[in-house]
């Protein structure tokens, strides 16, 4: 369901809902920015975490840990190297932390 079907719903019985109302097309600018504002937050989110982070966004993590993307090397590649980094940074020295940092 649309945003404006979202808000079309919540209008009064009173109101023409159908969507060639002019109620509905006037709603439906609101509705479709919103939409798109909505799209834009979640990429926004997206792109500091790692597993979601693509191109610069996951360029500026990896240079937050201290590491930079090496010469044609892909997203996931760079991940993976940002993400063993990570693990280093948390595992404490652990035997299992090490063997996961050396496999990855």
């Amino acid at each position: 369901m649309t945003r404006t079907d979202n808000i079309i719903l919540r209008l009064a019985t009173l109101y023409n809902r159908e969507n060639t109302s002019n109620i509905y097309k006037l709603l439906s600018l609101s509705g479709d920015q919103l939409d798109e504002l909505n799209d834009t937050v979640e990429d926004v989110r997206d792109s500091h975490f790692v597993g979601e982070a693509t191109g610069a966004s996951l360029d500026e993590i990896g240079e937050a840990v201290g590491l930079e993307r090496q010469t044609g090397e892909t997203d996931a590649q760079y991940r993976a190297r940002i993400l063993a980094r990570v693990q280093g940074f948390i595992g404490g020295g652990t035997k299992d932390s090490i063997e996961t940092a050396v496999s990855e």
